[in-house]
């Protein structure tokens, strides 16, 4: 859970360094999204190739997720 993992770094009070950030391409933007709005400044997205066949699917599962983190102050 990527809350979860976020919470954890935060914890371990990792502010100060560079955090890398590893998920699936189409994850990338609302991992880093939530982690910058979790007071991280230093972020950056290393991403995990998708299947490529499923890719549009979950972009479009991603968009719907984004919308919902947005609505609900995660982002």
């Amino acid at each position: 859970d990527l809350h979860l993992s976020i919470r954890r770094q935060r914890q371990m009070c990792i502010r100060d360094r560079e955090i890398g950030v590893l998920t699936s391409n189409f994850h990338i933007y609302r991992a880093r999204l939530t982690a910058e709005k979790w007071g991280f400044d230093n972020v950056y997205g290393i991403s995990a190739e998708s299947d490529p066949v499923l890719f549009i699917h979950l972009c479009v599962r991603e968009c719907a997720s984004i919308l919902k983190d947005r609505l609900m102050g995660n982002m």
